[in-house]
């Protein structure tokens, strides 16, 4: 699991200190190389949570910079679905049925007519079900969200690099990952052609693939209340109920079921 950030200024120095170079125009380079090697070795829990509202304009909004991730789309306080047709957004009208669901909430009473004598009485009550925006969906396109609806206000939920107050991206503050963009920013500068005294290519491509791989075991690793929240949401016999509409959120373990009721069926 991981906790703690760094910024990226700390490898650009232990790659200065270490190989004493001089020339300025690789220390200039040595950003680009690194933010290569960060895409490389990228997870999603190196990432950050990012809310922000677009507006809607002819079915299209631009999504933010920075962003690597989109984990939900909300629409009028609603989930709205991902999904695209054949026809473009703005050619597209969707066919809504005119059958509305419904759902029953079930309300028991009881009362007495005789002595030692109880009755139950039952009544279905017909609830109207969560306004849902029936086939309106989005779909991304090369930096764009768009949707079925023409205008409107969406509120998307993203994961995005974070950054410092210079503008360097923030690393996990791991030794295996910073040394694996160390190595990594080596071998960019040995093939920009920078006479490299210890090291070829080819070793420093191999010691990033190697640093680079502990450093995604460690980070990858859960947390027992990450692990618990896992089991929730996966190790279930019946799915939870409302788990999309909710943001893939369980709140509790599942029930128990009477096998034996099962059995005798």
């Amino acid at each position: 699991m991981q906790y703690a950030y760094t910024s990226l200024r700390d490898v650009i120095g232990n790659v200065i200190r270490n190989t004493r170079i001089q020339d300025s125009s690789y220390i200039a380079d040595m950003h680009e190389w690194l933010y290569e090697a960060i895409d490389q070795l990228e997870t999603q829990f190196t990432l950050v949570g990012k809310v922000e509202t677009l507006k809607v304009n002819f079915h299209k909004a631009k999504l933010p910079c920075g962003l690597k991730i989109l984990d939900a789309v909300q629409y009028g306080g609603v989930r709205l679905p991902e999904g695209k047709g054949v026809r473009l957004a703005h050619k597209d009208h969707p066919v809504t049925s005119t059958i509305q669901p419904s759902v029953f909430q079930t309300v028991v009473g009881k009362f007495e007519v005789l002595q030692n004598h109880e009755f139950y009485a039952t009544q279905l009550i017909q609830l109207n079900m969560l306004q849902m925006h029936g086939s309106h969906y989005y779909y991304t396109e090369m930096g764009t969200l768009n949707t079925s609806f023409a205008d409107g206000e969406v509120t998307i939920y993203y994961q995005a690099v974070e950054i410092d107050e210079d503008g360097y991206p923030m690393i996990p503050d791991n030794a295996n990952y910073k040394q694996a963009l160390y190595y990594y920013c080596r071998g960019m500068m040995i093939g920009a052609g920078w006479k490299d005294p210890v090291f070829d290519y080819t070793t420093c491509m191999t010691e990033f693939e190697r640093y680079g791989g502990r450093a995604l075991a460690e980070i990858r690793m859960p947390s027992p209340d990450q692990m618990e929240r896992r089991v929730k949401n996966f190790v279930r016999f019946i799915p939870d109920a409302g788990y999309y509409d909710n943001f893939f959120r369980a709140s509790e373990r599942e029930g128990l079921f009477d096998t034996k009721f099962w059995r005798r069926r």
